[in-house]
This record gives C-alpha cells, sequence and structure tokens, in this order.
C-alpha cells in the first residue's frame, strides 16, 4: 500500500512540481508512515480472578476423561507456575525460541466457583486429600509465546501425586470471561 502512495506522490509531483504540492505529498507521505508505524495495541488486562468458565472448561474435560469421582478445587490461584511448566507451553505452541516477556503472574487471586467445584479447599492436604482429585489454578496471565493471549495453567493431581498440566485460554465475550478448551502441557517434576 505504501509503495502505490508513494507511487502516486511521484506521478503527482511531476505534473505539478510547485513547492505547495511538494509540501502537501510530503505531509501526506509523513501521515501514512507515522500510521505504518504505530504500535500494537497493548495486550488485554488479566481478570482478578480465575474465570468460572476456565474452571468448568477443566470439569468438562474431566467428564470426558471418565472422571466420575470427587473433585477439590482449591479457592485461591497457587505458584504453579515454574519453568517447565513455560517450556510445556512452549512446545504446545511450537515456539522456538525465548519468551517474549518474564511469566509472572499475579499473586494469589480467588478462584471463582463452577457447578463441578461443590468442595473447595484452602491447601492440599497430604492425609485428607490423598484418595481424590485435586484442581489447582495458577494467575491468569499473558501467553508469552503468542501475541495477545491470556490463559490459565491449570494442575489437577491424586492428593499431591501425579500431576497434569494444562493451558485454558481465556478471553472476554460480551462482558464475561470465557475459556477455550484446555491444552495438555508435557511437563515432568
Amino acid at each position: 500500500m505504501i509503495s502505490v502512495i508513494l507511487s502516486e506522490a511521484k506521478d503527482l509531483s511531476a505534473r505539478d512540481p510547485s513547492p505547495s504540492m511538494r509540501l502537501r505529498m510530503t505531509i501526506a507521505i509523513a501521515h501514512v508512515l507515522a500510521l505504518a508505524c504505530a504500535s500494537a495495541p497493548p495486550p488485554p488486562a488479566a481478570p482478578s480472578a480465575v474465570p468460572s468458565a476456565a474452571v468448568e472448561a477443566m470439569c468438562g474435560r474431566m467428564r470426558t476423561e471418565g472422571m466420575t469421582g470427587d473433585l477439590r478445587v482449591v479457592r485461591t490461584t497457587q505458584p504453579i507456575v515454574t519453568p517447565a511448566v513455560i517450556r510445556g507451553l512452549a512446545d504446545v505452541t511450537f515456539y522456538q525460541g525465548k519468551a517474549s516477556q518474564p511469566v509472572m503472574p499475579a499473586g494469589p487471586l480467588p478462584v471463582e466457583p463452577a457447578s463441578c467445584s461443590k468442595v473447595t479447599i484452602d491447601s492440599i492436604n497430604a492425609r485428607r486429600d490423598a484418595d481424590v482429585m485435586v484442581l489447582q489454578f495458577a494467575a491468569p496471565f499473558s501467553n508469552p509465546f503468542s501475541r495477545r493471549q491470556l490463559g490459565v495453567i491449570a494442575r489437577i493431581s491424586l492428593g499431591d501425586e501425579s500431576p497434569m498440566w494444562y493451558w485454558i485460554p481465556i478471553g472476554q465475550r460480551n462482558g464475561t470471561w470465557a475459556a477455550g478448551s484446555p491444552v495438555i502441557l508435557s511437563v515432568r517434576e
């Protein structure tokens, strides 16, 4: 597009070489270049809680995998984002290289309740939760390997053993938070 505008400007200045025409063309070209170099819009702001849509997405995933037993959901976000989790996120986005920005999820945020989160807990207790599935979430953050994508990391485990990690993309739709399908991450602890 810029080459077309420059070509037309050159043709016009050849027909009317007056200084005022050159000035107008220079100003027009400067505007086009300024618009072309404008910075990208800022990334969307993360929600102040893990949306219930993300919890529902994980509940749906667990049901499709045949889980019918008790599920306990930790009420607040946990510091579960590790370098291994970030590498797993890079792998599922087929990213080769370094993250565009460091991942630093916010401190503890509430996890909104969902239909499957009948039992919520403050933290995992090895004795109490040894034989039930426990679902934890990290605070929402911007995916460093994908432009303008927010999401949450979910960790589901039997008690505190054998964890599985998921990335759940989230976004606003008509003023409410919605969640995409959870994507399993290859993470080794």
